[in-house]
C-alpha cells in the first residue's frame, strides 16, 4: 500500500485510539513504561492492534510513542532503544498483515529545549534519529510525531526523521490545551503554516482535549494551510476520580464528533487517551468511506512564530526591525560577542514594542561563529514572540540561525551568483523557509526597473527549481539617493512590474535610501510614501523613527488600509 496515494483518494481515513490507557486497563504494571510491553507482553500489544484494525482502523500506531533513549533512560533501559522500537514495529506489521498501514509513532522527549529549558536542538536531534532509524529499519510505512508541545522540538524531529530517510511520509501533531495553544504558547495557526512550508504530509492535533476542542483548533488550522488534516481527541478531558483517571466522551459522542469532522475536511480521524476500540469503531460507522471535500485555501505568503502568523501581501506593508545589525554599531558588536546579550534583548523588545512584525537578525562578523548565532536567536525567542528573519551571507551562520528558529523563519537572502544560490536555497527549502531574492549578480544591481524584472523573474525560476516559488520575496535593491536619484524612478516601477507579472511579493531595505545623508528619517519616511503606493509588501525599517512610524500610519490611512482611519485617530487623537 502506498499511503501517499491513498492520501490523494477521497475517502476518509481511520487511525487507531489510545494505548497507553488501554494497556492499564487490561493489566499492564502502572510503573513501567508501556512500550516496554513490546517485550514483555507483546500479547497485549497484538490484541490493541487486533482490536483497532477490526473496529475499522486504516492506520494502526506502533507503542514505541516514548520509546527514546532520555525517556527509556530514566527506568534504566537506554540500551533497549532499538529492541524496543524494531519489536514495536514487528508486532504491528504481523497483526495487520498489509490491512493497514503502519505509523512508527515518537512523542516528544519530555525535555525542555533552550532558551528554556538545557537540551540543545543538535542533542535532541541525535535522540529523535535513533528512535526514527529503528522504526523505519523495522519498515514502518509512515512517520506520526504526535502529542508535541514546542515547535521547535517538532521541528527538530521532522530534520531527524528526513536525516534518516528524506521520502517516509510525515504526519505531524500537536497537543492543544483548552486555551486554544499548547502549554508552550504555540498556536494553531502557526503550527499550519509552519508544517505547510516544510511540506508535511499531514498536519494536525491529538491528545490534550476532548473532540470539541480538537475540532476547534482544526478550524484555525484549515484557514492557514491546504495540507490534509488530522485529528485524534482524547475521550473528553480527564478527570481524576478515586484514584482513577476518568475520560468521559462516550463511543456515541464520537460519532457526532466524527461527523463534525468530517464537514471541516478532516482527512485522518482517530482517538487519542481515553478512546478504545469502541470509540474507533462509533467513528467507523459515521465515517468509513465517506469522502472527505478536497479544501482549497487562497494562501498568502505567511510567515510565522510559535504564538504569532504574519501574513504578507494583504493588506498594509509588514515592517521588518531592522537594528539587530553589527554594522557599524561597535556597543551591539561587544555585547554579543562578550555572550552579555543585554543590548541585544533591549533592541527585540524596543522594535517589537514599537510595531514591528519580524525582526532582522544580523550579527556577521569575523568573531561569530554558530555558537553565537544559536545564543543569539534562542535569546531572542526567549525574549519577543515574532518572527525572525536570519539575515548572513555566511552559509554555516545562516543554517545555524535557521535551525533554532521556533516557527518558520526567512533566509535574507540569496542572489543569482551561483554560489549564494547553492548554497543559500538548499537551506530554505530544508528548513522551510521563506527565501528573499535579491536582484543582483555579480553584486551590482541593475539600473532600469525591466532589467530588475527579468533578474526577478530568474530568481522565481530558480526558487522554483526547488520547490520554494510560494516561498519567495523579491528584493529590488534599493541604493542610497546620494548614489544615484534615477534609480528610486526605477525602483518604484520594478515594484509595480515585479507584483503585477510575477505576483510574487516585494520588500525593501527602507533605510538604504537615506545611507550618508542627513535627515535620514524624512528621506525614509518619504520614500516609504512613494513604495507603499508603489505596492511594496514588506518593508525592513528602523521601527523607532517616529517620523517612519507615523507616516506609516498615516500612509495607512491615506490608502484605505486603515478602515475609517481607526488606528490613525486612537494614535493621535488630543494631539496637534
Amino acid at each position: 500500500m502506498d499511503f501517499r496515494k491513498r492520501l490523494k483518494e477521497e475517502e476518509v481515513i481511520i487511525c487507531d485510539g489510545a494505548m497507553g490507557t488501554l494497556l492499564y486497563s487490561l493489566g499492564f504494571p502502572t510503573g513501567s513504561p508501556v512500550e516496554y510491553a513490546n517485550i514483555s507482553r507483546p500479547d497485549l500489544i497484538e490484541k490493541i492492534h487486533r482490536d483497532y484494525i477490526s473496529a475499522g482502523a486504516e492506520i494502526v500506531e506502533t507503542n514505541t510513542f516514548g520509546a527514546n533513549r532520555v525517556k527509556l533512560e530514566k527506568y534504566g533501559l537506554g540500551d533497549m532503544v532499538g529492541e524496543i522500537n524494531l519489536k514495536g514495529v514487528e508486532i504491528a506489521k504481523k497483526t495487520s498483515q498489509g490491512s493497514a498501514f503502519v505509523a512508527g509513532s515518537i512523542g516528544p522527549l519530555d525535555r525542555l529545549l533552550e532558551p528554556f529549558g538545557n537540551l540543545r536542538v543538535e542533542e535532541a536531534k541525535r535522540v529523535f534519529r535513533e528512535q526514527a532509524r529503528y522504526l523505519l529499519e523495522g519498515g514502518v510505512d509512515i512517520i506520526i510525531l504526535e502529542t508535541f508541545h514546542s515547535l521547535l522540538e517538532l521541528k527538530t524531529a521532522i530534520l531527524a526523521v528526513r536525516e534518516e530517510n528524506f521520502s517516509i511520509p510525515i504526519i505531524a501533531q500537536m497537543s492543544f490545551s483548552q486555551e486554544g495553544r499548547t502549554s508552550m504558547g504555540v498556536e494553531p495557526a502557526s503550527l499550519a503554516v509552519v508544517m505547510e512550508g516544510l511540506d508535511i504530509d499531514v498536519v494536525g492535533a491529538n491528545c490534550g482535549i476532548g473532540p470539541q476542542g480538537i475540532l476547534d483548533t482544526i478550524e484555525e488550522m484549515a484557514n492557514n494551510t491546504n495540507l490534509p488534516l488530522s485529528a485524534q481527541p482524547n475521550a473528553g478531558f480527564p478527570t481524576y476520580y478515586e484514584g482513577r483517571t476518568i475520560f468521559p466522551s462516550s463511543p456515541e459522542y464520537f460519532e457526532k464528533f466524527a461527523e463534525e469532522a468530517l464537514k471541516k475536511g478532516v482527512k485522518i480521524i482517530g482517538g487519542c487517551c481515553g478512546t478504545t476500540p469502541e470509540h474507533i469503531r462509533a467513528i467507523s460507522k459515521v465515517a468509513k468511506g465517506k469522502k472527505v471535500e478536497r479544501r482549497k485555501v487562497s494562501l498568502p505568503l505567511m510567515t510565522a512564530s510559535r504564538g504569532k502568523v504574519v501574513r504578507i501581501g494583504e493588506r498594509e506593508p509588514v515592517i521588518i526591525g531592522e537594528r539587530i545589525n553589527v554594522f557599524n554599531k561597535p556597543s551591539l558588536q561587544e555585547d554579543i560577542t562578550s555572550g552579555r546579550l543585554v543590548l541585544l534583548r533591549e533592541e527585540a523588545s524596543r522594535q517589537t514594542e514599537a510595531g514591528a512584525m519580524i525582526l532582522d537578525v544580523n550579527v556577521d562578523m569575523p568573531t561569530v561563529d554558530r555558537e553565537i548565532m544559536r545564543k543569539v536567536v534562542l535569546t531572542i525567542q526567549g525574549v519577543v514572540d515574532v518572527p525572525l528573519a536570519i539575515d548572513s551571507l555566511n552559509p554555516s551562520l545562516m543554517e545555524e540561525g535557521l535551525s533554532v528558529v521556533e516557527g518558520r523563519g526567512i533566509l535574507n537572502s540569496f542572489t543569482l551568483d551561483e554560489e549564494s544560490v547553492e548554497n543559500m536555497l538548499p537551506l530554505a527549502k530544508k528548513y522551510g523557509a521563506v527565501a528573499i531574492g535579491l536582484t543582483m549578480r555579480g553584486g551590482v544591481p541593475p539600473l532600469k526597473a525591466e532589467d530588475r524584472l527579468a533578474l526577478a523573474k530568474e530568481i522565481w525560476e530558480t526558487a522554483r527549481g526547488y520547490g520554494l516559488e510560494k516561498s519567495l520575496l523579491i528584493d529590488p535593491a534599493v541604493l542610497s539617493c546620494a548614489t544615484s536619484q534615477e534609480h528610486i524612478r526605477e525602483v518604484l516601477q520594478a515594484i509595480r512590474l515585479i507584483k503585477e507579472r510575477i505576483g510574487v511579493p516585494v520588500v525593501i531595505g527602507l533605510s538604504n535610501i537615506s545611507y550618508g545623508l542627513p535627515r535620514r528619517s524624512l528621506l525614509n519616511a518619504s520614500f516609504l510614501a512613494m513604495a507603499m503606493e508603489a505596492g511594496v509588501s514588506a518593508v525592513i525599517s528602523n521601527p523607532l523613527q517616529a517620523e517612519v512610524r507615523n507616516a506609516f500610519l498615516a500612509i495607512c490611512a491615506l490608502l484605505g488600509y486603515d478602515e475609517f482611519c481607526l488606528r490613525y485617530i486612537s494614535t493621535f487623537r488630543g494631539t496637534k
